[in-house]
């Protein structure tokens, strides 16, 4: 760990690829401080976030803010306090989908309204979520989100992926031990070719969406990013859910076969459809944009990953 002090007040210090800043911003009552965060995205580039002080850290003077920046345990908990928060946000919004999946569509509660659930459910959770981790709920477009270069870490987007399969797998266990009494779920048939071209294509458009609503400078600080998104879903849901279920997710494909809609022998169409589908979209999108940055900080030196 290196640190280092300038005469402005602001005191850096790095670990690895996770770097923070504190800035010491006087206020007119005493001190205030709050967190810079700098996280690795690029080689060349950082996304940049915006904490208050944690409530579980007190500075109460310059002495000891400098002695807390040059404390490993101290930078630590820092960098744990602001990725937690991320894996936190990704593990209720990909909990909530799943379980809304699984009790309104494979069990059935919502009767002909599923697929509208699983869409205004989406669309809430990605506003709740979007400013915290960019509202991922799916492997598919964690790697997308990576390939285009912005706001994740290749470290992270593992993280992301281990807490959306861990809480896709809760949901469903969640679902099946509250609603299943006196449903018969029937497990679908899926057809490969078809289900397959299906699960390619709109997980292509799901991803297409989000890249466009939520990196490009064009929508930068636009309002209809969530509807997008969560309207792409209900529309798959509509169009191709006969076809191959619409999962469009890896972590919900692992769900539906626990509640039994999905036999494990299948599993692999939705899971190498939705992620062969992001991977198209994102670097069609690269390909179009190829020097644009990201859309959430101009100076966050963002480009996509060559």
């Amino acid at each position: 760990m290196s640190s280092s002090f300038g005469l402005s007040g602001t005191q850096s210090a790095s670990l690895g690829v996770d770097s923070f800043v504190v800035h010491n911003r006087a206020a007119s009552e005493g001190d205030e401080y709050s967190f810079t965060w700098l996280y690795r995205t690029s080689p060349s580039g950082f996304f940049e976030a915006s904490y208050p002080l944690p409530s579980f850290l007190t500075i109460s003077s310059q002495a000891d803010l400098r002695f807390a920046i040059c404390d490993l345990r101290f930078a630590t908990k820092v960098t744990c306090f602001l990725i937690m928060n991320r894996l936190l946000s990704e593990f209720l919004g990909t909990f909530f989908l799943t379980f809304t999946i699984c009790v309104a569509a494979v069990y059935g509660k919502a009767g002909d309204y599923g697929p509208l659930a699983i869409g205004f459910v989406l669309v809430a959770m990605v506003y709740a979520c979007g400013h915290i981790s960019k509202a991922h709920f799916n492997p598919a477009v964690s790697l997308a989100f990576l390939i285009r270069g912005c706001y994740i870490s290749v470290k992270e987007m593992f993280s992301f992926i281990g807490v959306q399969c861990l809480a896709a797998i809760l949901a469903a266990l969640l679902a099946r031990g509250l609603y299943s009494d006196g449903v018969i779920v029937e497990t679908t048939d899926l057809i490969f070719v078809p289900a397959l071209v299906a699960e390619i294509l709109f997980t292509f458009m799901l991803v297409w969406v989000i890249m466009n609503v939520a990196t490009a400078k064009a929508n930068q600080g636009n309002d209809f990013y969530g509807i997008a998104i969560g309207f792409t879903v209900a529309g798959a849901i509509y169009t191709v859910g006969i076809v191959s279920l619409a999962v469009l997710n890896p972590a919900v494909a692992i769900a539906l076969v626990l509640v039994g809609k999905l036999s494990l022998s299948q599993i692999a169409i939705p899971i190498f459809g939705s992620l062969l589908g992001g991977l198209g979209a994102v670097l069609l999108f690269n390909l179009g944009h190829p020097t644009e940055g990201c859309s959430d900080d101009d100076e966050s030196g963002c480009s996509p990953i060559k």
